[in-house]
């Protein structure tokens, strides 16, 4: 036989407590909880009591968790609770959902919570519903989902003190011992965790570019500790938005994605085929779920095609631009009050006539990726390739100099020439390797495929950009 765990320990502990609250309320509805509930100790590296110290929970948020951990886990548990809600007067006082199909069972809800804390106590009950408001971390963070109803009484539904409490499957997993639940792991959620094996100092990018990235470095080390001074915090806002600026393929995402690894902090991609909906409100609905679940928390947000989101407002000619109006309003809101680093990529260059006039004064840094010139070409070819592979001699300076390429393009090439060196039995990469898959490259970018140095591209936009060059990148 396997040893207990800690956690296993842990859980047990919290309910064998939650079944010791319950049998005190029921024969005591009308008393304060005695301060013997109070100390409660938790064996110390249980997730369990590890999550009680990160969020500073206390006891009301520990039974909370432990009713919805006993619907997943032990429900007889709640057996004396269907016993004791026969009468109707008790029924309502107690709350919850008796299922009598196959089985008997009873499922807690946000008022059940409360009887068991307040008992029939109005003052204290009105003290808990304020204290469990729908933006209480264990709601916002999805610890805990507050499901409707299967009362067929609308006004019942609507209420959410009759809604259900279940426990999220990663907490439930996290408290059996198992991986910490991440921020994004609810399903659909419009934003997700992003990681390299990169590291900043292997992304090529200009000096002045690279300058103005190491003080947006300096200032994610620094932030809570500058926050932390006396005074600082009424003058500086809480929030930091950035702009990265440049065509598709200059290395915005992946400089994101090793400027938080190279301190440490986790980057989320805000996916916009989750956010932006044709349904009126349900993008701003979105959008709170983003901002809200990562406020305060260590990380950086990253949005792509940030123009999408944050574009001019536009004269009010119908119903749809009012709202598409209320959705940039919305916007400018949560981004004052967002307390941590935003990152806004976009392909345009016209930064002033692009984003709304409200949102350009919020920005701190915009940040240009511009088209890599013929020496930062050369250092992009030479870390694209693994090391179990080498150029033809005297090719690397030639593809520098007389093919525009940028990061990502020479990136795809190299990924289709390895799968043809490996086929043909060759680690030499020499021209007539390269260039079908540079040509291929040059297509989809719809660049005429030609020998062009930098001289004649920065006059000629269309050998670089393609039919639509972007000026000034």
């Amino acid at each position: 036989m396997p040893s207990t765990s800690v956690h296993t320990l842990a859980v047990k502990h919290v309910l064998e407590h939650l079944e010791k609250l319950i049998h005190f309320r029921i024969k005591h509805p009308s008393e304060s909880i005695p301060d013997s509930f109070y100390a409660n100790a938790l064996p110390s590296k249980s997730h369990f009591q590890l999550l009680l110290q990160k969020k500073d929970y206390g006891f009301a948020e520990q039974i909370a968790l432990a009713l919805a951990f006993a619907r997943a886990t032990k429900p007889e548990v709640f057996f004396p609770l269907i016993q004791a809600s026969g009468e109707s007067l008790k029924q309502m006082q107690i709350g919850g959902q008796v299922i009598t199909s196959s089985v008997l069972r009873f499922i807690p809800t946000l008022q059940t919570l409360i009887y068991l804390l307040a008992g029939d106590d109005f003052l204290v009950q009105q003290f808990y519903l304020r204290h469990f408001h729908p933006k209480h971390s264990l709601f916002l963070e999805d610890m805990i989902y507050l499901e409707g109803g299967q009362s067929k009484e609308k006004q019942r539904e609507d209420d959410p003190i009759y809604r259900e409490m279940r426990l999220s499957y990663p907490y439930l997993r996290y408290f059996l011992g198992g991986e910490a639940p991440r921020l994004d792991e609810e399903p659909n959620f419009p934003a997700s965790l992003s990681e390299t094996s990169l590291h900043f100092e292997d992304v090529i990018l200009p000096d002045n570019t690279r300058e103005e990235l190491q003080d947006l470095i300096k200032y994610l080390k620094n932030r809570d500790r500058l926050f932390e001074m006396e005074g600082v915090e009424a003058r500086i806002r809480p929030s930091y938005v950035v702009i990265f600026a440049g065509m598709p393929g200059m290395g915005k995402t992946i400089t994101a994605k090793t400027i938080g690894k190279s301190i440490g902090v986790p980057v989320y991609i805000v996916n916009l085929a989750r956010v932006v909906s044709k349904y009126i409100g349900e993008t701003e609905k979105n959008l709170e779920k983003i901002f809200d679940r990562f406020d305060k928390q260590n990380c950086i947000l990253f949005f792509d095609e940030a123009d999408a989101l944050f574009g001019k407002r536009t004269e009010v000619k119908d119903a749809k631009d009012r709202y598409a109006n209320q959705e940039v309003a919305y916007l400018l809101q949560k981004i004052e009050n967002f307390q941590g680093l935003v990152i806004l990529a976009t392909n345009v260059h016209d930064i002033e006539n692009t984003f709304d006039k409200a949102f350009q004064r919020r920005i701190r840094r915009i940040i240009l990726f511009p088209f890599p010139n013929e020496n930062e070409r050369l250092k992009i070819w030479e870390k694209a390739l693994p090391a179990s592979f080498k150029y033809e001699e005297g090719l690397l300076p030639k593809l520098a100099a007389n093919y525009q390429l940028n990061g990502a393009g020479i990136a795809n090439v190299i990924s289709d020439a390895l799968v043809e060196a490996v086929d043909r039995k060759t680690n030499i990469l020499n021209l007539e390797l390269l260039e079908p898959f540079m040509k291929i490259e040059y297509k989809r970018r719809r660049v005429m495929y030609e020998v062009c140095q930098d001289h004649i591209a920065v006059k000629d936009l269309k050998k670089r950009y393609g039919l639509q060059p972007k000026q000034g990148f």
